[in-house]
C-alpha cells in the first residue's frame, strides 16, 4: 500500500497528499482547457466557384475543390455558402441563372437543386441560411427577403428589409435571423423580423473601408466572424485579398486581416484577385444569444494556475512545518518495501519547510515591536519570547 494512504487524512502529510491528487486532477483540467483554447476556428467559403477550406485563427485557406469538373458548364459566381442543421452544405450559384447546390464539404463538388427564380437575371450578392428549425432564408442586396424549399428551390418573397438597407450575407443564431450590412451600408449586423423582413440595426463597422460583400457566421462559442470582398480592389498594388473581420466586446465589427494562401500552390492561384463568399462555420443550433460565451484566454488560465500554486505553497508552509518530527515516528512503523519512498517524501517536506521559514529579520515589526521567537531545546515546539521595546 501506497505511504500517503497509510497516513491518516486529517494529518498534515495526508492533508498534503489529498492536496497532491487534487492538484494533479486540476492540472490535467488545465491541460485539456489550453488545448481547446489555442484550437483553431475552421469553416468553409466559396471563392467564385471553387470550396476553400478556411483558417481563421491562421487567416489562411486551401482549396478543397472546384463545384463542376473540369470542362464542364461552371457554376459562376456561388454566393451565401452555409450549413443546414443536418450540417450539409447549401450555397446559391448567382451568375445568370440563380441555383440552388447542394456542395460536399469533401470534394467541393456541387449537385444542383433547383432554378431559384427571384423574376431577375441580375447578380444579386446573395445571402443564405437556416435556422434552426430547417427554414432556409435568401437576401438580395435589392432589399428582399425570400423564403426558400431547400428541397425544390421555390421560394416565397416575405417582404422589404427597410430603406437604405443593403445586405449581402445571412447568418443564424437559433431561429433569429441576421444580416451583414454591405456597399456603403454602415451597419454591419442586423436582426431581421422572419414575419414581415424588417431588419433593425445591432452593430456597426469599425475602420472598415467600402465592402462589396459581408459573409457572416457565428462559431459555437457565440463570436461573431465576417468575410470581406471588395470589388474593385481595395490595395494597390496587387495582390488582392479578402479580410476577415470580428465583432468585439463594444459591439462593433473590427479588421483582423486578409486570408491568404501560400504562393506558388493551386490555393494561391485560386484565391488571389478573386473575393471569398460565404461563410459556414457549423450547423444552426437552438441558441438565441448572440453574446460571445465568455471564456478564460490561455493567460488568463495560466495565471490562474500560478495562482493555484502560490496559495498551495503559502498552505504547506503554514501546515507543515512540524511534519518531519511526526513523520520520524511514522516510519518506524512503514514495511521496510516503502521506508524509502517515505524517507524521500520526509527529505522533500524538510527541504520545503527550509526554503519558506522566514528569517528573523523578515518576522515583521508590529506596532513598533520586534517579534521574535525561539526555540525550545530537547521538544519540537517553539516558545514565545516577550518582545522587547526599542
Amino acid at each position: 500500500m501506497p505511504v500517503e494512504n497509510r497516513v491518516r487524512k486529517d494529518h498534515p502529510i495526508g492533508k498534503l497528499c489529498v492536496l497532491s491528487q487534487i492538484f494533479r486532477s486540476a492540472l490535467a483540467v488545465f491541460a485539456v482547457a489550453c488545448r481547446s483554447a489555442v484550437a483553431d476556428v475552421v469553416g468553409y467559403s466559396e471563392a467564385y466557384d471553387t470550396l476553400f477550406k478556411v483558417n481563421l485563427t491562421q487567416l489562411s485557406a486551401q482549396v478543397v475543390g472546384p463545384a463542376t469538373p473540369s470542362g464542364s458548364l461552371r457554376y459562376p459566381i456561388i454566393d451565401g455558402l452555409t450549413f443546414s442543421p443536418s450540417g450539409e452544405l447549401y450555397a446559391v450559384a448567382d451568375g445568370g441563372v440563380n441555383t440552388l447546390l447542394r456542395i460536399s464539404a469533401t470534394t467541393g463538388h456541387a449537385t444542383p437543386v433547383g432554378i431559384v427564380n427571384l423574376g431577375t437575371k441580375a447578380e444579386d450578392d446573395i445571402g443564405l441560411a437556416f435556422t434552426a428549425d430547417g427554414r432556409l432564408w435568401l437576401s438580395t442586396v435589392q432589399g428582399d427577403l425570400w423564403q426558400v424549399d431547400s428541397a425544390d428551390a421555390s421560394v416565397t418573397l416575405i417582404g422589404k428589409f427597410g430603406d437604405g438597407v443593403r445586405i449581402t450575407g445571412l447568418v443564424s443564431r437559433g431561429n433569429t435571423l441576421f444580416g451583414a450590412g454591405a456597399q456603403g451600408d454602415e451597419n454591419a449586423l442586423y436582426q431581421i423580423d422572419l414575419d414581415t423582413a424588417h431588419a433593425t440595426p445591432l452593430s456597426a463597422y469599425s475602420g472598415v473601408p467600402y465592402v462589396t460583400a459581408a459573409s457572416p457566421a457565428f462559431g459555437k462559442d457565440g463570436e461573431l466572424w465576417l468575410l470581406l470582398d471588395y470589388v474593385p480592389p481595395l490595395r494597390a498594388p496587387t495582390p488582392n485579398w479578402s479580410d476577415l473581420a470580428s465583432r468585439t466586446a463594444d459591439g462593433n465589427v473590427h479588421l483582423i486581416g486578409s486570408v491568404t494562401a501560400p504562393p506558388h500552390t493551386s490555393s494561391y492561384d485560386e484565391l488571389v484577385q478573386v473575393g471569398l463568399r460565404g461563410l459556414a462555420l457549423s450547423a444552426p443550433e437552438g441558441i438565441t444569444d448572440i453574446s460571445p460565451v465568455p471564456t478564460l484566454r490561455l493567460i488568463g488560465k495560466v495565471a490562474l494556475s500560478l495562482l493555484v500554486c502560490g496559495a498551495s505553497a503559502l498552505w504547506i508552509s503554514r501546515h507543515l512545518r512540524h511534519s518531519p518530527t511526526v513523520l520520524k515516528t511514522q516510519l518506524s512503523h512503514n514495511p521496510s518495501s516503502e521506508r524509502k519512498n517515505a524517507r524521500s517524501i520526509y527529505a522533500r517536506i524538510a527541504s520545503f519547510r527550509d526554503a519558506t521559514r522566514l528569517g528573523p529579520a523578515a518576522r515583521g515589526l508590529k506596532q513598533g515591536r520586534l517579534a521574535s521567537r525561539q526555540p525550545v531545546l530537547g521538544t519540537g515546539t517553539r516558545r514565545a519570547v516577550q518582545p522587547s521595546i526599542r
